[in-house]
Order: structure tokens, then C-alpha cells, then sequence
């Protein structure tokens, strides 16, 4: 099977989950109460929601600045945020086997001159995003004090997230991944060895890596806060910030699983399940998690426009998509 073929297979298997789970929230939810709830929530709110998830993106482009440094390139703050809000439009709008991630690092690759170093960066400030995400829920652990089988959740994820890190960083992992990759096909050992060699780069520059991480931190903690924004304009005042703080990382943890078309249906039964917990319905949640979708998607609206008017054509990414990112 051709690898477009399988993309396209993989795509229609998450839609069918999606729909899937979505029936579920259908069957399991009173969506009398969602309906009540959304009425008291003005269409106005998402005018300054979208305009602080907007700004949460100089951040994050902050990240993937110092994490493109390490490798001699240089980002300015304006071309990642660019780059970040066309990613969030191809993640929504066209989610097809042409991802943001493979859209933000084609560009930038092209400008920048090296595919293989922009893919890897790609992969390392998503791993800094995971590791701040988790950070922050086990700083604020203690003033939410969850359920004690949430607690070891948050412990374990941090413990397995610092150690993947410590691997990657690690010089003896990398010799024993290349001795692996010999074992394997030419074609697929060069492409996978450009990435593993960029990735060996990082171990020179972890002050670099450090400041990327305090980035990630602002930009994790800024998402949050408008995820937080979102429920207090929707009238759930209740809930704090740092209830946000510790339970959203778990829900954008479960949310990576790449089973469903953006998280559908998983992010909306997660809010469910922590409002659950909070002493809240539900529907409470599953209104926060859809408020926080609608807020993304007319975001990345502008991210649209952005590449439209940036006169890029999609023939070339395709075929980077179908070869993969090492090339």
C-alpha cells in the first residue's frame, strides 16, 4: 500500500473514532443543560479570547527561536508566531496527512535552508511543551490536592517525561540508536540518522535549551490561562486557575494520543471527567472544552490568511509529507 494510501486510511479510521466517541458524549450527557449553559455565554467573549490565545503564540515562538539557536539558525519571534497560527489552520481546517507540524518546518526549513535541523527543533520544543505542561501541574499539585491515583499520575508522567529527556540528551543513546539504524534499510537509515545527528546537537546547548523550556513554561501557562478565561466567561468562577493549571497538562497529555481528528471527542469527555471531579457537570465541562475549541478554530482563521497571502503552494509539501521529514 502506498504511503499516501495509508495516510488517507489512518485520517478516515480517526474520523470514524471521533464520531464515535462524539455519540458517546451524545448518549452519556443532558445536552438540555449544555444548551442552557451555552445561551448565558456571549458570542462576543471569543473576541478577547481569540485575541489572548493570538498573543500566546509570540511565546511559543520564543520556544521554537531558542530551540532553532542550537543549531546556528536563526527565527525571527514574528516568522514563528506566522508559522504557528498557519500550523493551528492546516491542524484544523485541513487535517489531512499534511499536518501543521509538517507545514510550520517545510516553510521554515525552506527559508532557513535545512529541513532535517527544522523537523528535529520541531520534535524538541514539543518535548519542552510536554515537559512544561507537566511542570506545571506538579507545581500546583499542592494547592488542588486531587484524587491520590491523579497525584502518582502526575509524578509518574513528570518521572517519564525528565527521563525521556535525560535519554535524548544522552551521548550513549545516540551511538546505540545509530548501531540500530545500520540494521535497517539504507533510504530509511540516512533519513533517520540526519534527524538522530541533529538531535546530538542539543547536548552542546543546554543553557540554550533552558531558556527554551522557561519559554515553554510562559506559553503552556498562557494556553491554560485562556482555557481558564473561557470557563470564568461561561460563568464557572469556581474553579481556579490552579485547578486549570494541574488538570489541563493531564488533558492535553491524553489528547496526544493520536487516535481521533484533534482530539475530538477526547479533550471534550477529559473536561467532563475533571469537572466531574471538581464538583461540577459534566456538561460544565464539555461547554469549557468546546468554548476552547471555537476559540482555536476562529484563531486559526487568521492563520489561513496568513499563508494565503504568503503566496506558498502545497505540490512541494506533499511530497515531503509522502517522502517523510527526514528529507
Amino acid at each position: 500500500m502506498k504511503q499516501a494510501a495509508k495516510m488517507h486510511l489512518f485520517f478516515g479510521a480517526k474520523v470514524v473514532i471521533s464520531l464515535g466517541l462524539v455519540g458517546v458524549l451524545f448518549y452519556r450527557l443532558d445536552w438540555e443543560v449544555i444548551n442552557r449553559l451555552s445561551l448565558s455565554f456571549d458570542f462576543w467573549y471569543f473576541l478577547p479570547l481569540a485575541a489572548a490565545f493570538t498573543l500566546m503564540q509570540i511565546p511559543g515562538a520564543w520556544r521554537w527561536q531558542e530551540v532553532l539557536k542550537c543549531h546556528g539558525l536563526k527565527q525571527s519571534l514574528w516568522q514563528g508566531a506566522r508559522l504557528y497560527l498557519v500550523g493551528y489552520f492546516f491542524n484544523n481546517f485541513l487535517p489531512t496527512a499534511i499536518g501543521g507540524d509538517m507545514v510550520r518546518g517545510y516553510e521554515s526549513g525552506r527559508r532557513l535552508g535545512s529541513l532535517a535541523k527544522v523537523y528535529t527543533s520541531i520534535l524538541m520544543e514539543r518535548l519542552l511543551g510536554l515537559l512544561a505542561c507537566l511542570t506545571l501541574a506538579l507545581f500546583f499539585l499542592p494547592w488542588v490536592n486531587p484524587p491520590r491515583p491523579l497525584c502518582l499520575m502526575v509524578l509518574g508522567l513528570n518521572l517519564l517525561a525528565w527521563l525521556g529527556m535525560a535519554l535524548v540528551l544522552w551521548s550513549k543513546t545516540h551511538a546505540l540508536v545509530d548501531t540500530l539504524l545500520k540494521r535497517l534499510p539504507s533510504k530509511i537509515s540516512q533519513k533517520l540518522t540526519r534527524i538522530t545527528g541533529s538531535l546530538a546537537e542539543y547536548r552542546g546547548h543546554i543553557p540554550r535549551l533552558g531558556l527554551g523550556f522557561l519559554a515553554a513554561l510562559a506559553y503552556q501557562a498562557g494556553l491554560i490561562w485562556v482555557a481558564w478565561l473561557g470557563g470564568f466567561l461561561a460563568g464557572f468562577t469556581w474553579i481556579s486557575l490552579a485547578d486549570y493549571l494541574v488538570f489541563v497538562p493531564l488533558i492535553w497529555v491524553v489528547s496526544l494520543l493520536p487516535i481521533t481528528f484533534n482530539a475530538l471527542g477526547v479533550r471534550e469527555i477529559s473536561f467532563a471527567y475533571f469537572f466531574s471531579l471538581l464538583g461540577g457537570e459534566p456538561e460544565q465541562g464539555v461547554l469549557v472544552s468546546l468554548v476552547l475549541f471555537v476559540t482555536i478554530l476562529l484563531t486559526s482563521l487568521s492563520g489561513g490568511v496568513l499563508w494565503w497571502t504568503g503566496g506558498e503552494k502545497l505540490s512541494g509539501l506533499r511530497q515531503r509529507a509522502e517522502a517523510g521529514p527526514g528529507n
